[in-house]
């Protein structure tokens, strides 16, 4: 079993060790060592990154028996390694964890929410309830959650026995795949919270830094919660900061004065809408005209016209307009686009099982009903002077 340094220094970035055992696979080297400040993905925690010998970690896998396997590009040649984690990924994944707890503890211990699931990356972290949460609640278990963080407390860390489990009021009990060795670990702020947790952590709260919640959404019963602490709050609000200065410069506002000029923009842009609706529906109307006047009537009133990618916006409200020729049919064409057909609704022929059978002639793509049908046609032309003959 790989000894694991990171349960008993999170904060160790450095080690030397013995190599145990090289394996080629499809992964590449799997690499086990006597033991490593590695930590592997689990408990929603993600997997540590760094180096052995100055070679890249491609991935960490735990394994059963308690082996922790170092994936990498290149065998190592020497029988011992110099091991180096990227502590900043570390560090960043230490305040997520212990921010997480510290959250999840104010929101069971005043509101009785247990978290269902938390996970967390350097980025990001992320907290399911298992119930739903007003917004103004949120906000206040926000505030207590960073007044914990900003009182500097201890963090406890160890690993008690089974025995000992009922003297610690746990939070949730450990999953029974903890439990195989008789002991588990356990994260513990005194008199607030204790949970079962494997994971790597800041010694005292203060170094948490912050905890702020970037967005909250409720699915049916449950709420979805995402988070940063520390350092990724630091990212993210500077990341947000570019955002909004270059929103700003754009508007030609200050950043206090975006959401009007958002406001306005968005207006501006309804009213350019319901303007360019309106010229489209002139436009259309005066093409329908136009092309009724080379209308054929045979079985029915029909008419055919060809269009291209740029009269999109135009051809379905012309088809509409012509369709309100009584007992009529009318076909738009072109190529690299649809080919459209749309019919009155008193039309009196079965126009469906006549596209039906000649898009499975000319091998097309598509389908409707009796009045809207549209399919992409490689050979329209010819489909539609079919399509005509049988109108006629």
């Amino acid at each position: 079993m790989t000894q694991k340094l990171f349960d008993e220094n999170a904060y160790q970035a450095e080690f030397e060790a013995t190599v145990v055992s090289q394996t080629q696979t499809e992964l590449g080297w799997e690499v086990v060592l006597d033991k490593t400040c590695f930590f592997p993905e689990g408990g929603g925690q993600d997997s540590d990154a760094g180096t052995l010998n100055g070679q890249k970690v491609k991935k960490l896998v735990k394994t059963d028996d308690g082996d922790i396997i170092h994936v990498m590009q290149e065998k190592i040649e020497q029988s011992t390694i110099i091991g180096q984690i990227d502590w900043k990924k570390r560090f960043r994944n230490m305040q997520q964890h212990s921010g997480q707890h510290i959250l999840s503890g104010v929101l069971l211990n005043t509101y009785k929410l247990q978290t269902e699931s938390a996970s967390f990356t350097e980025k990001e972290g992320h907290i399911t309830l298992e119930w739903s949460i007003p917004d103004n609640d949120l906000e206040k278990a926000l505030i207590a959650a960073n007044e914990i963080i900003f009182a500097n407390k201890p963090i406890i860390t160890k690993f008690i026995s089974l025995d000992e489990i009922e003297k610690y009021n746990l939070a949730k009990l450990p999953k029974d795949k903890f439990t195989k060795t008789g002991k588990i670990r356990i994260w513990q702020i005194e008199g607030f919270y204790t949970i079962p947790c494997g994971g790597t952590h800041c010694k005292s709260t203060g170094e948490i830094g912050n905890i702020f919640v970037k967005s909250n959404k409720i699915h049916g019963n449950r709420t979805d919660l995402n988070f940063t602490t520390g350092f990724v709050t630091l990212d993210y609000l500077t990341a947000t900061k570019k955002i909004t200065s270059e929103l700003a410069k754009m508007l030609e506002v200050g950043t206090d004065g975006l959401v009007d000029a958002t406001k306005k923009v968005m207006d501006d842009r309804h009213a350019l809408n319901l303007a360019l609706r309106e010229n489209q529906e002139q436009v259309a109307a005066q093409k329908a005209v136009q092309i009724l006047q080379t209308a054929t009537k045979g079985k029915v009133t029909f008419t055919a016209f060809v269009y291209s990618e740029a009269d999109k916006g135009t051809v379905k409200t012309t088809l509409y307009q012509l369709a309100e020729t009584p007992n009529s049919v009318h076909i738009a064409h072109g190529a690299n686009v649809p080919l459209t057909v749309v019919s009155s609704k008193d039309v009196s022929l079965d126009t469906l099982s006549i596209l039906t059978e000649l898009k499975t002639k000319f091998n097309g793509k598509g389908g409707g009903s009796k009045t809207y049908w549209q399919a992409m046609i490689t050979d329209h032309e010819q489909f539609v002077k079919e399509l005509m003959e049988k109108l006629s």
